[in-house]
């Protein structure tokens, strides 16, 4: 590892393993963190499906039953929905991707075509 992923310093120290896994801790944030761990865990689709569903009055429960996740997962993701769009923005502007931007009764809704791999 290079950089701590939370304050960007370069002072990491290995500290032991965890499920075989190298961990480290920062010096200047005293922070730890794991090697190489994906913290993204979820598709990042249902992240997109969830925040669609709710745009178009859906409960929030019934979202986490229709898309087999927590209810705090959809939580986090429509709370973090900003960042979300605007990752699936640069995903669709990277891939040349269809981008359509609709005027409905002075509400503007972005649909972005993004092919999966």
């Amino acid at each position: 590892m290079d950089n701590c992923r939370f304050c960007r310093g370069d002072k990491l120290v290995r500290a032991g393993f965890v499920h075989k896994v190298q961990r480290y801790i920062c010096k200047l944030c005293k922070r730890s963190q794991l090697e190489n761990v994906n913290r993204d865990r979820c598709d990042f689709y249902k992240k997109l499906k969830a925040i669609q569903l709710s745009q178009s009055g859906m409960s929030l429960r019934s979202i986490s039953q229709a898309l087999e996740v927590s209810s705090t997962s959809v939580f986090r993701w429509l709370k973090n929905s900003k960042e979300i769009l605007n990752q699936a923005l640069e995903l669709a502007l990277s891939n040349n991707s269809l981008i359509q931007i609709l005027d409905n009764d002075s509400h503007f809704n972005l649909i972005i075509n993004i092919p999966k791999e």
